[in-house]
Parts: C-alpha cells; structure tokens; sequence
C-alpha cells in the first residue's frame, strides 16, 4: 500500500496537470468566441466572390479530364480525438475512387499519414486564428506551383466541420454549370470573363481558404474544449479519491499514535 506522502506526491501532480489544463481549456474556449466572431463575414465574402466565379466560369470552354487535387486540413495540436483518422480515412477513400495529389495541413495529421499517401507537400497548420494568415499565403503558393499538373478548378478541400460532426469535402471552385435558366443569362460586363477570372481568382482564394482555414480550426477548438472537460472531469475524479485515500491513511496514522500513548500510559 502507498504511502501518505506518495500519495501526497501524486496527488500533487495531479493538481499541476490540472492546471494545465485548465489554461488549454481558456485558449481553447478564447479561440472558439474569437472564430465565431470572424467567420460569418469572412464566409459571406467568400460566398459573393464564389457566385461571381460560377457565373463568369460559364463563358469557359475548358472541359476535358483533369487531374485533382486534394487540401486535407489536420490540426496542430493534440488534444483534439480522432479529427486526424477520420480525415485520413476520408482521404484514402477519396484516393480509392481516384488517384490525386494530396496537399496536408497540420503537423499531427502528418504524422499519422498512410505511406500509400502520394504527398505533394504538407504545411504546418494554424494554432491559433491569427496564424491563419500565414498559412493561406503558403497554401496560394503552392497551388500556384502545382496548378500546371493540377488546375485550381478541380482542387477539393477536405476539413473537420463541428456542425456535421464528420469530414467535409469542399470544391474549391464551383463547377461550370452549361444548362438552365441561369447559364442563359449573360452578366453586363465591360471588360472579356477571362480577364476578369484572372484577376479575382486569388483574391477568392485567398478568402475562401482563410474561410475553410478558420471553420477547420473551430471544429477542431470545440472538439478539444470538449475532450479537456471529460479530461479535467476524471482527474477531478482521481483527485478526491486520492484526498479520501490520503484521509484514511491519516486518520490510521493518528489511531496508532493514540494507542501507542495508551500502551506508554498503561505500563
């Protein structure tokens, strides 16, 4: 049986790790108000300029088979279940279907990679939302570098999104609609769609992977809130037993004592 000062220790250690956790717990809780504040504009943006790219995508007659290119976005840091796995799981699936180039985002989703992963590159991914910035820079780049083998126009993002509760696939350009009502209507424009594609082609790039970057990173915040509470919960748990544990060794420590001085008085 332990004794009362290794279980004091213990139960020290205890104690510091809950502390700890407690601060994951407030930068994770701060994270999660903080995205909740900027993705709904940042996501309307990216909307508008999607809907502007579909509508000037109908004057392209670019439509023969092209290789794809995948973004998966991991996270950064632990603490966040089995975010990784799934994404990976989707992604071999995706591979399975068709072979593509696969872009990852996150030093933990690279870690747990497949070796059959054919891996184009891998970016250390945001920990925080002001490092979403960066990280979208250095996605535009090499997008751009890989955009000869793999056009823009069939890249897909795959993330983590809390709503759905499991991995999303999104294309990172809409897909060119040739029939109905809309394909009819021509814009008024005073400059060729080509040139105007060109010219807002990074721009929306550059907000829709900021978009995708940051609701990846809310997911992956919320999940973590969630596993530190069932966390912080059972060390809590572990906390009083060893309190309760500690007690009882006290109070036979205290027994003994009085028993002894009887035994002294006694003789």
């Amino acid at each position: 049986m332990p004794s009362r000062r290794q279980l004091q220790s213990k139960k020290e250690l205890y104690a510091t790790l809950n502390k700890i956790m407690a601060a994951l717990k407030a930068l994770a809780y701060a994270e999660t108000r903080k995205l909740q504040r900027q993705i709904p504009p940042q996501l309307a943006i990216a909307e508008r300029m999607r809907a502007a790219i579909a509508k000037l995508q109908q004057h392209s007659s670019e439509d023969r088979p092209l290789n794809k290119l995948v973004i998966v976005m991991g996270t950064e840091r632990g603490f966040c279940g089995d975010i990784n796995r799934r994404l990976l799981d989707a992604t071999t699936e995706m591979m399975r279907a068709a072979p593509c180039g696969v872009i990852l985002v996150g030093d933990r989703l690279y870690r747990h990679a497949h070796a059959n992963f054919e891996v184009l590159a891998q970016v250390s991914g945001p920990s925080v939302a002001e490092d979403v910035e960066s990280v979208t820079d250095e996605l535009v780049t090499l997008l751009s570098q890989h955009s000869e083998r793999y056009p823009l126009t069939e890249a897909e993002i795959l993330y983590y999104r809390e709503q759905d509760g499991h991995p999303r696939r999104f294309p990172l350009f809409p897909k060119r609609n040739h029939g109905g009502a809309a394909a009819a209507i021509t814009p008024m424009m005073y400059r060729p769609a080509p040139e105007l594609l060109l010219e807002l082609i990074p721009m929306y790039l550059f907000a829709s992977l900021q978009s995708c970057l940051k609701d990846a990173l809310l997911g992956e915040n919320r999940k973590r809130l969630s596993h530190l509470e069932y966390a912080t919960r059972h060390l809590q748990e572990r906390m009083n037993a060893l309190t309760l544990q500690t007690n009882m060794l006290r109070q036979e420590e205290i027994i003994e004592d009085i028993e002894a001085l009887l035994f002294v008085v006694a003789d």
